[in-house]
């Protein structure tokens, strides 16, 4: 609320937010009959309060807040940064998040392989899955230094590179039981064989 009182704290804030919109809306918090805030947008003229626009545009307004202003060194949790978003916007957010996250702890929980960062895993990030079993225990699996290692090798090897993409960032969302395949072939022939078999 105290932001659109103070310019550079508005313009701090603005500057965020658009290197995740590709438009900087018209914005002000206002104020309903009942005392609660919310936020109102001007788009060309029309205007829509914030239960008027979709959530994803509310839930990066929430993560910029809890960027913008925040100090080196303080932790940030964000849960399912994903929700309602437009691909092309997680991908923003996600460079938004990594950048902050250079000196700051960011505990991202999410369901999109968006937010898995191959760099950030070279460079000291780490990946946890938590899998609920059938008994009600959960289990943490973490990936092993080896296997970071291993990548590295993959990403940085310029002589004969490696695309590691969105395909190759949902294996960690995918279910037990995975295979490793060494060639785009052998993607294809595998199931074919395992059908046959």
């Amino acid at each position: 609320f105290h932001i659109q009182k103070d310019e550079a704290q508005l313009k701090r804030f603005n500057d965020v937010l658009t290197k995740v919109l590709n438009f900087l809306p018209e914005w002000y918090i206002d104020q309903s009959d009942n005392g609660s805030y919310y936020v109102k947008f001007n788009f060309n003229g029309q205007y829509h309060n914030s239960d008027g626009v979709g959530e994803g545009l509310l839930s990066v307004f929430t993560i910029v807040d809890a960027l913008y202003d925040s100090d080196e060194d303080d932790i940030i949790v964000i849960d399912e940064p994903e929700l309602s978003l437009h691909p092309s916007l997680l991908r923003k957010l996600s460079d938004l998040i990594v950048e902050f996250s250079a000196v700051r702890q960011i505990i991202v929980s999410t369901h999109s392989p968006y937010f898995i960062n191959w760099q950030s895993l070279l460079a000291g990030g780490k990946v946890a899955r938590t899998i609920k079993k059938t008994n009600g225990d959960i289990r943490i699996f973490q990936l092993q230094d080896d296997t970071i290692e291993d990548l590295s090798g993959l990403l940085n090897n310029f002589n004969n590179p490696h695309i590691l993409g969105l395909d190759a960032k949902e294996v960690f969302f995918l279910d037990e039981n995975i295979i490793l395949v060494e060639g785009q072939e052998d993607v294809v022939f595998i199931k074919k064989i395992s059908e046959l078999l």
